[in-house]
């Protein structure tokens, strides 16, 4: 009876909690970007106060849901969840023990899985859960598109690495450092000082810059119509539920 409580009191609280625990999740994402300031080492303390009081809060927020997910008959559901794991991951390092010698590298670990609370905000926001959405119900265009650009890579990175190598062996040593090269051009970045110095090198190279801009082109066009199919699958269910007398 008294987690049937807890259960009721949450549904009716339900908004103000989640705008609550929305707002915590950006405080926790900017503290942890504010902390990389050199500035900032002198509030070091209060960081730590803040961290702490944040774990504390994330920590009562999880086994809240594992109380509600039982009362609903879907604990391990939420458990074995991305989110629940999500959860999970980003309060569990924190209270384990902190090897002796490795406290500086131990505290990175809990920093880097604290940053994870930004995926909760998957479950705050309708806006998030639309593109999230989208990109689920394209995945299979969108994972065809880049698998086929990624064996596009592949094959130029090589083929850049049997024209390069012999002539700059220091940059072109293996088909990972060609691999690195082609994937930094084909998002149009650069690669420092590394370019190809032959004619074939060079036409390959143009060809990956060229390509670079399908890449961002093609997924973009793929997730527009999946928002156009998204919302209009939401009006026609909308316009459905109208007309039911």
């Amino acid at each position: 009876m008294h987690r049937r409580n807890i259960y009721l009191l949450y549904k009716k609280n339900a908004h103000l909690f989640n705008q609550f625990v929305y707002v915590l999740v950006v405080i926790n994402v900017l503290a942890l970007c504010i902390n990389t300031f050199e500035e900032a080492k002198e509030y070091s303390k209060y960081f730590h106060i803040l961290e702490f009081v944040l774990t504390i809060v994330f920590t009562i927020e999880y086994f809240l849901r594992c109380i509600i997910a039982y009362v609903q008959g879907r604990l391990f559901n939420y458990m074995f969840s991305i989110l629940g794991i999500v959860d999970l991951i980003s309060i569990l390092p924190y209270y384990l023990p902190i090897p002796k010698g490795h406290h500086s590298n131990f505290l990175k670990i809990i920093r880097l899985f604290r940053l994870l609370t930004m995926f909760k905000v998957y479950r705050y926001s309708e806006h998030v859960k639309t593109i999230v959405d989208v990109i689920y119900h394209k995945k299979g265009d969108l994972i065809a598109t880049f698998v086929s650009i990624f064996f596009v890579i592949i094959f130029c990175s090589y083929a850049t690495f049997v024209l390069e190598h012999e002539v700059q062996p220091e940059k072109f040593k293996n088909i990972l450092d060609a691999l690195w090269w082609g994937i930094a051009t084909i998002a149009t970045i650069g690669y420092g000082d590394t370019m190809p110095l032959t004619l074939g090198g060079k036409v390959i190279a143009s060809f990956l810059t060229l390509l670079g801009v399908g890449l961002v082109a093609i997924p973009s066009a793929i997730l527009s119509a999946g928002f156009v199919e998204l919302q209009n699958d939401k009006k026609s269910r909308k316009n459905k539920n109208n007309d039911i007398p």
